[in-house]
């Protein structure tokens, strides 16, 4: 297949624009690094992301915020006219981590009526501050995620929760049905529980860490959680999308690897990525679509997932190398030489038919 080139700026879930901030008097300096901005129907600015040292998000003794360790993260929001409305932290400190924030923001999305929700992964006992109130989240026993919502035009916390247990899980994405009702997705090792009881779960991986996708209400009740990618080796949840009723997740996989009723492998075992569309009532794959290694020295791994007004699957990455699309099964369907660090752009149908693949130039700088 020829590749098609045309420019676009990769928009990923990851930390990506590094925002000014005043330092509060009589500190040092303070930075701020944000996820692309989001926007309510009342044109309120959102903004999420890690700060260092003291910063003033604006006037007022409750709007200066101090990390907690190194860096903290923070969730704030702005008139439409720039004005800021509220600025939240969300972090923890342990002496015995070397002034290190174990806490890792994940997803971030905002309801049309003005709610913001993040998630991420956390270490330890994890501290909410608001002027209104702090929450502590008490540890499931390792790295666990993390599920906040901010409301109101105070932004006071609707609920905040912490689910795990003793291993290593990540929250890395999350999206918003019509009605607020939350999916997330991301990665689990050893037994890790989700929600409380009565309306709770727990997973056990196969392997070194299996991945997940999950469902809360719009309260914060576990409906459903589900390992979405399960194997002896490797995989992990990346990104989450949603759109008219139709759930599409994607993550990274090595050696031999089982979403749904599919089970399959690839020449090369790390570094491969795959999507697949879930039924967001229960949980379950509908189709797997794979992205393979199929070079010793090659890479892929996807970077963002959306779903356009017609339906089209969008995911975009990077990879080097000669990399396949295939079903979830081999060998490839699609071949494409990338060279190193390329950016890409895949899209597919509704169904699941690859109908492009594209390689594009880096944004520009500034």
């Amino acid at each position: 297949m020829p590749l098609v080139i045309a420019a676009f700026l990769v928009a990923t879930s990851a930390l990506v624009l590094s925002r000014p901030a005043a330092a509060a008097a009589g500190t040092s300096a303070g930075s701020v690094l944000v996820f692309p901005e989001r926007f309510d129907a009342a044109g309120n600015r959102y903004d999420a992301g890690k700060f260092w040292g003291t910063v003033a998000f604006g006037p007022g003794a409750g709007n200066t915020l101090t990390a907690l360790a190194e860096t903290s993260s923070f969730v704030a929001s702005y008139t439409p006219g720039g004005t800021l409305r509220w600025v939240h932290r969300i972090g923890n400190y342990s002496p015995s981590s070397g002034n290190f924030d174990y806490s890792y923001l994940g997803g971030f999305a905002v309801t049309p009526d003005g709610s913001a929700v993040v998630n991420g992964q956390t270490f330890g006992a994890t501290r909410i501050s608001t002027p209104y109130g702090n929450r502590v989240l008490p540890t499931r026993g390792g790295f666990d995620t993390f599920l906040v919502k901010f409301t109101g035009t105070d932004g006071h916390i609707a609920f905040a929760r912490a689910d795990g247990g003793p291993g290593a899980d990540n929250a890395t994405d999350l999206a918003l049905d019509a009605f607020g009702t939350i999916y997330e997705t991301g990665s689990f090792t050893q037994t890790a529980t989700f929600g409380d009881q009565p309306a709770s779960a727990s997973v056990t991986s196969e392997g070194f860490d299996d991945a997940f996708i999950a469902s809360y209400t719009a309260t914060g009740t576990l409906r459903w959680i589900r390992p979405i990618a399960t194997g002896p080796s490797r995989a992990g949840g990346g990104q989450v999308a949603l759109r008219s009723g139709a759930m599409y997740v994607s993550g990274s996989w090595s050696g031999p690897t089982t979403i749904g009723s599919s089970t399959f492998t690839a020449p090369v075992m790390n570094d491969n990525a795959f999507i697949t569309r879930v039924d967001p009532t229960t949980g379950t794959p509908t189709w797997v679509r794979l992205a393979l290694r199929r070079s010793l020295q090659g890479s892929v791994a996807l970077q963002s997932l959306a779903v356009d007004p017609t339906g089209q699957v969008i995911a975009r990455g990077q990879a080097s190398g000669v990399v396949g699309f295939a079903p979830a099964g081999y060998p490839p369907t699609t071949t494409v030489e990338l060279p190193t660090s390329a950016l890409f752009e895949a899209r597919y149908a509704a169904n699941g038919f690859l109908q492009s693949v594209t390689e594009v130039p880096p944004p520009p700088p500034g």
